[in-house]
Order: structure tokens, then C-alpha cells, then sequence
């Protein structure tokens, strides 16, 4: 099957959906973002089935428009797929497809969800089919109570799409806290972290990341603010989740929780953090000042993700009042 026009992370979920059809899973699930192609991923699943040689085939849609989109793509540009489509494929909305009372008598050996968010819809049609396919964005958090977590066969998430650079916080808002995160992971790198064996990136909703520099531990929890400067009740405010979480999770003591604002923490509360709590605070100034001594990478990518200019000449010429970090310089 031919996948070049593809962007390699949808040719990586239509290999996932070719290899879960393979081994004959019954109920197949790709999660991936609104706007990231959705559609094409759906256009190659259908030729797949049709290459196959597929008895029936029935895509549901969510929109009136998206059908069509789908009709034009696959009929009207697609000359071989028209000479080569015995399947009886049938495309149809959600809304419209529950008023069909033939559509609703008819055994599908696949039917393909395309971000289809109504529970009706999956009830009343995934008993229909021998194979259940849904693409589309947040499916495994809608879908819970009909599919499992080893359903997932692929999943591609607003971070993935941030580390890949198909997204910046300038095109979109939802990208600012992946991007940030992302952004801190490649910081603490330069200070030569590492993500534990075997582990994840991500640790669960309590910490953004985990990372490790010789025998400690480093648990971080990435926080974006509109204003430049946090003020006292502001960062209080942000500090009660990392407190309860590191309360929580009874971390061992040479164990670092470190909480990266991106605004401006006055010296005397970071401080405070550290002597009451045991908490690293790194602000804009701790960023501005550490990315500017790792190169012009990480900089330029502090300055896609900030409300406000950054101008780092200031931190070259100024001293900076950073937090206490043994760990980092050493």
C-alpha cells in the first residue's frame, strides 16, 4: 500500500490499523488530534478493506460535509479505487444513518467511526459489524466503556505533535503546555538527565515528567500563566497540586520535585518554596538564563511558547538569582 503522501505518523496509525486487522482484532481504536489528518488515515483504512476484498463495508461520519469530503476523495479522484470497489461500501452521516432502517438490518463485516461522538450511534451499530474501527480525537476517553486500553492500537497526542514540529503555541493555544513541557524536557537534558529505564515520559495526571541525573530523582511539574509576573496568592495558588502530589506519593528524600513557572517568581518566594516545602522553583528568569548558556535552540523555542518578548542579552550582562540546584551545575 502506497503511504508517501502521508505524514509518518499516519502511516505509522494506518500500519497499526493494517496489523490489528491482521491478527483479526475485533475492536481497533487510532486517537489523533482534530486538524492533523484525520481524513487521510480514514482514506486509506477504506482502501485497505477494498484491497482486501472486503463483503460490506460502512463508514459513519460526524458531519454532513465530511461525507462528501470522503465521497470525493475516494470515488471521484480515485479511478482504481472505483474499478476495484466490489465491497458495497456505503458512507453516511451519524443523524442520517439512524432514520435508515435498512442501513440498520445489514451485517457489516467493518464498520469504520470517523470522530463519531454519539453513544447512540456506537450502540446501535457496533453490535452490527465483525470488525469496529474508530479513528478520530479523544476515542478511548469517549469510548471507555466499549473498549479496553489494549484496543488503542495508536495514539497521537497535542505533545507529539509539538515534539514533532507540526505544532506551535502560534498556531494553536492547546500547544503552549505540550510545547512547554517539551521545552524542559530537552533543558534538563542539557544538564544531563535522563528518563528512567523502562519508564514513560509522562507519570500519570500527578507529575508532567519524571527524569533522573545519577542516583536522584527529578519530578517535574510544568505550570504557563498569562502574566508575566506571578504574584503571592497566584503562586501559592499553583504550588497546593505539587505539594499534594509530592505529599501524596511519599517521594524519598534525595528525590528533587522541581516546578517550572513560566513568569516571573519573586527570589524571596522561591526561596520560601525551598526552606518550607523542598521545592526547586524555576521561573522565566531560571529558563531565559539557562537556555541562553545551552545555544540558540532551546531559546528560540522558550520564545515560541512565551506571552512576551524575550531578550537575552539582559541575562548575559546580568546576574540572575536562580534557585538552589546542586544537581544542575554540577
Amino acid at each position: 500500500m502506497e503511504t508517501a503522501l502521508l505524514h509518518p505518523f499516519q502511516a505509522e496509525a494506518v500500519d497499526a490499523i493494517q496489523k490489528a486487522i491482521d491478527r483479526k482484532q475485533k475492536n481497533i481504536v487510532v486517537e489523533i488530534p482534530t486538524g492533523y489528518g484525520i481524513e487521510s488515515v480514514v482514506v486509506k483504512t477504506v482502501e485497505i478493506l477494498t484491497a482486501q476484498k472486503a463483503e460490506s463495508v460502512l463508514v459513519i461520519t460526524d458531519r454532513l460535509e465530511i461525507k462528501r469530503q470522503l465521497e470525493n476523495r475516494l470515488i471521484k479522484e480515485n479511478q482504481e479505487f472505483v474499478k476495484t470497489n466490489k465491497c458495497g461500501l456505503t458512507i453516511e452521516t451519524g443523524q442520517r444513518i439512524l432514520k435508515n432502517e435498512n442501513l440498520k438490518t445489514v451485517d457489516y463485516q467493518f464498520i469504520v467511526f470517523y470522530n463519531v461522538v454519539s453513544e447512540i450511534i456506537y450502540e446501535t451499530f457496533s453490535c452490527k459489524a465483525k470488525t469496529v474501527i474508530s479513528i478520530g480525537s479523544n476515542c478511548h476517553n469517549f469510548l471507555g466503556r466499549f473498549f479496553s486500553q489494549s484496543e488503542v492500537v495508536f495514539s497521537y497526542s497535542f505533545a507529539d505533535a509539538v515534539k514533532d514540529g507540526y505544532l506551535t503555541p502560534a498556531m494553536d493555544a492547546r500547544a503552549w503546555g505540550p510545547a512547554f513541557v517539551v521545552f524542559a524536557k530537552q533543558l534538563l537534558e542539557q544538564f544531563g538527565c535522563v528518563h528512567p529505564d523502562g519508564q514513560p515520559d509522562t507519570q500519570g495526571p500527578m507529575w508532567d515528567f519524571v527524569v533522573e541525573k545519577g542516583s536522584q530523582k527529578i519530578w517535574v511539574d510544568c505550570k504557563i500563566y498569562k502574566s508575566q509576573v506571578v504574584s503571592p496568592s497566584a503562586a501559592n495558588s499553583l504550588l497546593k497540586d505539587t505539594i499534594m502530589y509530592k505529599m501524596k506519593q511519599d517521594l524519598p528524600q534525595e528525590d528533587i520535585v522541581l516546578l517550572m513557572v513560566l513568569s516571573n517568581v519573586p527570589s524571596l518566594q522561591k526561596n520560601e518554596i525551598w526552606k518550607r516545602f523542598r521545592i526547586i522553583v524555576w521561573d522565566i528568569d531560571n529558563l531565559v538564563f539557562y537556555s541562553s548558556k545551552s545555544g540558540p535552540a532551546l531559546l528560540k523555542r522558550l520564545s515560541q511558547i512565551t506571552y512576551f518578548p524575550i531578550d537575552d542579552r539582559l541575562y548575559r550582562r546580568l546576574p540572575v538569582r536562580r534557585s538552589r540546584t546542586s544537581w544542575a551545575d554540577s
